[in-house]
């Protein structure tokens, strides 16, 4: 689904931007996070879908894994 992600939300997927993607994904996964992310991205794209506007808080909100998945539209490499 990150992958499916950099594709959409990127021109141009550098060296950083992979690095950076990878010790995320390691970090939700070594804190039992990844079912989470996935569910509250389907929860976004479903909302958005219906019309419904949805805000993603809190620490991962920051993530680029949550900016991929759609669940924030603020791009964490730039800001």
């Amino acid at each position: 689904m990150t992958q499916e992600g950099l594709r959409r939300r990127y021109d141009r997927v550098t060296r950083e931007i992979t690095r950076r993607l990878a010790w995320e994904l390691e970090q939700i996964d070594a804190m039992g996070f990844t079912d989470y992310f996935v569910v509250v991205g389907d929860i976004c794209t479903a909302a958005r879908t219906r019309g419904i506007p949805t805000v993603g808080r809190g620490s991962g909100a920051s993530s680029l894994v949550s900016y991929l998945l759609g669940i924030t539209n603020v791009d964490p490499l730039r800001y």
